[in-house]
């Protein structure tokens, strides 16, 4: 019983500490008042770091990486809390990535990147003196006045609207890509590269002044939509411009499942007024890209190994503390046991994942323009994202119930290779060898493998990595547990599943590095 409440203490202390650095407010339940936080988090610039790293995490001298090691570069990661995209918290844990890397003697690189980041202080939707209570809203909405703006609630749907302003009310859902629906459509943003954003098909210089989306939601998988960092990369905004931001909508999403809702719609059936109040900041802030090669006897071929390291929740995108370990293994296998490999390998830590905003040469892109010289010579690109939980692709999965923390009822992983000649990396791995349910996608590669799909088209004009012709594996995962902060802590994943598929691109790495043909 001891055990257990310490247990609760613990969880309960971290909640309380990194509620923050969403730039969401802190929660505190209903209230006439709305709900907020007392103070912003700051951003952060450049190798600042000056936190204490509880674990000095094996540096791998003879040996490979075992569970244990793995999980204790998984707990560094999560140390630093929710890694928002140019927070502190994501700005020192790019400090203790580039002293890791040159601590086993490699030496980083990195690429500053300044944006202005979105940040809500306080957010509340009162009808007839009621306050409901409101999920989160979504990322890069339109901030308002101190007083809010109080309009006609109306459904988005009602044909009887006249050209009066008015907050609409519409309907849609919510699951790990964050909401659909609600009159949400996506639209081209790139001149010179297909990226699709969701944004509000309400024109800015319409009569919707605001928009309030009722969601329904799988709470077996996700227990609450509250504090969540969603949509990823929307603009909240006209379709006509859909990088003015400053000319958008407030949108605020509200838990369906609870009966929130219901006063809503009646609310809407009926032309009541509502007062809604988003204040926030848009505050400039910086982040960065880093990277590190590690020399093989060809020097101009490379292997990639690369993914975000930000991520809305302490424990996402988690496979960027797999692969920093894997980037001391390989680098003390050179620097300490004379190892010599046949290819290359450089290590990118991306950032820009999850932060909507208009971020100069953000994500693989970026990174693809900005080095051209190295994406050319990329033999195969490596973009697994998530570790820790079973692996898939399409969200069809996770039906079964929970046999424990981190466990579910089907054993899946699903990977996807550009080429089918790649399959072969992957015999005497865990995940092909110890389940059953194990299974490789081939052509082109769904939204679902993350950083993958911007390299499915190599070759070809249509390719988002522009000068890339190499080949590429990647996975992702579609659980719950990354989205929210009360969901997002290192119980909801399993040190055995995070073993496995670690190890897994560990020995895929290896066998590329050594000149593996297939």
């Amino acid at each position: 019983r001891s055990s257990s409440l310490a247990l609760l203490v613990v969880v309960l202390l971290f909640i309380h500490e990194t509620r923050d650095v969403f730039g969401l407010p802190q929660r505190q339940g209903r209230s006439v008042n709305g709900r907020s936080r007392p103070s912003l988090q700051r951003s952060g610039g450049s190798r600042r770091c000056n936190r204490d790293v509880k674990r000095n995490c094996n540096l791998l001298v003879g040996k490979t990486p075992d569970e244990e090691d793995y999980w204790c570069e998984l707990e560094n990661m999560v140390d630093f809390g929710p890694r928002i995209t140019g927070s502190s918290n994501h700005s020192d844990y790019l400090d203790y990535v580039q002293d890791e890397l040159e601590r086993v003697g490699l030496q980083s690189e990195s690429y500053d990147m300044t944006f202005d980041r979105w940040i809500s202080d306080e957010f509340s939707l009162v009808i007839d003196d009621e306050t409901i209570d409101v999920g989160f809203p979504l990322v890069r909405s339109k901030l308002t006045e101190e007083e809010g703006i109080t309009h006609p609630l109306r459904m988005m749907t009602d044909p009887t609207v006249d050209e009066s302003p008015y907050i609409g009310v519409t309907k849609g859902t919510f699951n790990t890509n964050g909401v659909s629906g609600c009159n949400l459509s996506y639209v081209d943003l790139s001149d010179n590269v297909t990226v699709y954003r969701p944004v509000n098909i309400v024109e800015a210089e319409s009569n919707v002044k605001g928009m309030v989306c009722c969601v329904t939601y799988n709470q077996t998988l996700m227990p609450t939509i509250d504090g969540q960092y969603m949509n990823f990369d929307s603009t909240t905004v006209g379709k006509n411009e859909p990088h003015r931001y400053e000319d958008g909508i407030p949108v605020f999403v509200v838990d369906d499942n609870d009966g929130q809702c219901k006063g809503v719609y009646a609310a809407a059936e009926g032309g009541e007024e509502a007062t809604l109040k988003l204040t926030g900041t848009y505050e400039e802030a910086t982040t960065r890209d880093v990277f590190a090669i590690l020399p093989g006897r060809i020097k101009d071929k490379y292997i990639f190994l690369g993914v975000h390291t930000d991520g809305v929740s302490a424990v996402e995108e988690n496979a960027i503390a797999a692969k920093l370990m894997m980037a001391k293994y390989f680098a003390n296998a050179v620097e300490r046991q004379g190892k010599e490999f046949e290819y290359s390998l450089v290590f990118v830590g991306l950032t820009s994942h999850f932060d909507s905003f208009p971020l100069p040469d953000g994500e693989i892109m970026g990174f693809c323009r900005r080095y051209p010289g190295i994406m050319a010579n990329v033999t195969v690109a490596i973009n697994l994202e998530h570790f820790g939980v079973p692996q898939g692709g399409t969200g069809s999965y996770y039906t079964n119930s929970a046999l424990g923390p981190g466990r579910f009822g089907v054993d899946l992983y699903n990977y996807w290779a550009s080429n089918e000649a790649l399959d072969i990396l992957f015999d005497n791995t865990a995940v092909k060898d110890n389940f059953s349910n194990f299974t490789i996608e081939h052509g082109d590669a769904p939204p679902a493998y993350g950083e993958a799909d911007d390299f499915a088209f190599s070759g070809t004009e249509s390719c988002p990595c522009l000068g890339y012709t190499g080949d590429t594996i990647g996975g992702v995962i579609y659980p719950s547990f990354y989205t929210n902060l009360e969901t997002g802590h290192i119980g909801r994943l399993n040190s055995t599943y995070y073993y496995e598929q670690a190890d897994s691109v560990r020995k895929i790495t290896e066998k590329l590095l050594n000149g593996f043909e297939y």
